[in-house]
């Protein structure tokens, strides 16, 4: 009876160990994922495309800024405000371009409707318009590297974690095995 209390508590060992070994298979795809995320969001084209940006964002700001406080001196009016248009479509979702791509678009088309609402209240109070001498090149920029790092991140995403992903399907099944050898049930039959 001793015996057979030694066996039970060593197959709970063995069952632990292979949980734990899951668990660790799980740290290790959750790592190589938030390094991949990392990696994209760290690359040097996408920090120039963020300069370009936000040095538009910022002259938005200070345009936004003196109209505000001339607005607020005279009565308000109305400014209807399209961001329904900025929203992604269903086909959208199901493209290739995802993710940080897809935000990038929307960043993009936020701001230029931002600056088009901004240039008719301009008109309206007599000031000059924004220059958008770069929209153009923002999103030709943004396109050309997500082409480009779509196809390295995903190569680079196979690569790392297909052992892995193995690797976690092998130690399931070896939880599996212990659980139908510590339950003495025999499928075979």
């Amino acid at each position: 009876m001793n015996n057979k209390n030694e066996n039970i508590s060593d197959i709970e060992l063995s069952l632990i160990s292979a949980i734990s070994g899951l668990d660790n298979k799980l740290e290790e795809l959750d790592h190589n994922i938030s390094l991949l995320s990392n990696q994209t969001q760290n690359s040097t084209d996408n920090l120039e495309s963020d300069k370009e940006l936000n040095k538009r964002i910022s002259i938005l700001e200070q345009k936004i800024s003196k109209l505000d406080a001339k607005i607020n001196k005279q009565p308000s009016t109305e400014i209807s405000n399209q961001y329904l248009k900025t929203l992604p479509t269903k086909g959208r979702f199901s493209s290739k371009k995802k993710g940080y791509v897809l935000a990038e678009s929307l960043r993009l088309k936020r701001i230029e409707s931002i600056e088009k609402s901004l240039n008719t209240l301009l008109e309206k109070y007599g000031e000059a318009k924004i220059s958008s001498e770069n929209s153009d090149e923002v999103p030709m920029k943004i396109n050309s590297q997500s082409n480009h790092s779509d196809v390295l991140s995903s190569d680079e995403f196979y690569l790392r974690s297909r052992g892995i992903f193995f690797g976690f399907l092998f130690s399931i099944l070896l939880v599996l095995l212990l659980i139908v050898v510590s339950t003495g049930i025999n499928i075979f039959i």
